[in-house]
């Protein structure tokens, strides 16, 4: 049993994964982690990372939903693309918000400006497109809006939509 949540930056989907865990003690993969975690340990910077090194990554995380004899929660911005061919049974939960709580979460988390929110988005659609660009995408995803939630209020949300969908 694999639970999936993706969506763009700032969507809820590390704070909602850590949150279910500590609830249900789901092991998490945090796909933004095993990236940071392969660039530090390649000793380069995330912008340096090469295409080979994403699919790399993406090929783990495959493994890790084909391979579990229990449950596991995995979060990510791609999932919808990467999980695409696992056979293992997966729910994908696609979180949304609205654009301008996710600037506000940007900006409280990061400390960042509106513009760097901006950008970041602009990084991720390109690395979507570069690494995606003509691959199938999953669409059997349900879709929880986080716009105005806690991350408890969110994270029971998300909850009880996968335990209706088994």
């Amino acid at each position: 049993m694999v639970l999936a949540f993706f969506g763009p930056t700032c969507s809820g989907k590390t704070s909602i994964a850590r949150e279910v865990h500590r609830r249900h003690g789901i092991p998490v993969r945090h796909c933004g982690e095993a990236v940071k975690s392969f660039a530090a340990a390649r000793g380069v910077r995330l912008s340096e990372m090469t295409i080979e090194d994403h699919v790399a990554i993406d090929s783990e995380t495959r493994n890790m939903a084909e391979a579990t004899n229990g449950a596991l929660l995995i979060e990510g911005t791609f999932l919808d693309v990467v999980l695409q061919d696992v056979t293992q049974q997966v729910t994908m939960i696609r979180l949304c918000c609205s654009e301008a709580e996710r600037i506000n979460r940007f900006l409280h988390r990061r400390r960042g400006t509106e513009e760097d929110f901006r950008k970041r988005e602009e990084l991720d659609d390109n690395l979507r497109h570069l690494l995606y660009e003509g691959r199938a995408i999953r669409s059997d995803f349900l879709v929880a809006d986080t716009t105005g939630m806690s991350v408890e209020q969110a994270a029971g949300e998300a909850w009880n939509m996968f335990k209706r969908s088994r």
